[in-house]
């Protein structure tokens, strides 16, 4: 199983890229720069060690309430990985559930569920509380493939719609255990408010 590497070489995506990994169409022009002050430092922290946490297989996980932009961080995360030759794919958790039902496959080659598990780094979008309450696709399956990708040292990022007292509840709890095993948690609020990390975060985004 190949792990991402990168190149000291940074090479300007086109739209073969976008395409190839999956993002949407509507976010192609995002970058770094939009993001907010606070959580484009955080992912600038992480940007730093890059090469530390990938070998470690450890990604970021942006929670917080809808319309905070985490879909917006997690394409330019996805871009800014692309743009240093690691191979990205970004799947919504909501069409992977359709698709899987469908028995999608990927290229014509591999399944979408081969796919997921063997790709470097794997952008996921679109987890919410009731997927973990439910005990549904996001839970069984999703954290099975989480699973699986840790222990082959692959690269996850995921989003998870929640607001922040959601996350000190029993279902979700067991939810983000299995997340933080192989991720960095990070809060992204919604209007105003400030991008928060636990002390997990901190610890491991400060820079050595």
């Amino acid at each position: 199983m190949s792990k991402a590497t990168f190149v000291l070489d940074k090479r300007t995506l086109d739209t073969g890229d976008y395409k190839r990994m999956r993002l949407p169409e509507t976010y192609w022009d995002v970058t770094l720069d939009q993001l907010s002050p606070l959580v484009r430092g955080t992912v600038e922290n992480y940007f730093a060690q890059v090469t530390y946490f990938y070998k470690r297989g450890i990604g970021l996980i942006l929670a917080g309430p809808d319309g905070g932009g985490k879909t917006i961080a997690l394409v330019a995360i996805a871009k800014e990985l692309a743009a240093w030759r690691s191979s990205v794919l970004y799947g919504d958790v909501l069409e992977i559930r359709e698709q899987l039902r469908m028995n999608a496959s990927y290229d014509d080659e591999l399944s979408l569920m081969e796919r997921l598990r063997s790709v470097p780094t794997l952008m996921l979008d679109g987890l919410t509380v009731e997927d973990a309450t439910a005990r549904s696709f996001a839970f069984k399956d999703i954290t099975g493939l989480i699973r699986y990708r840790a222990m082959r040292g692959l690269v996850t990022f995921s989003a998870l719609s929640c607001e922040e007292m959601d996350m000190r509840r029993g279902p979700l709890l067991d939810f983000l255990k299995v997340l933080l095993g192989v991720s960095v948690r990070v809060f992204v609020p919604g209007g105003d408010g400030r991008c928060r990390q636990d002390q997990e975060a901190r610890q491991r985004l400060a820079l050595r």
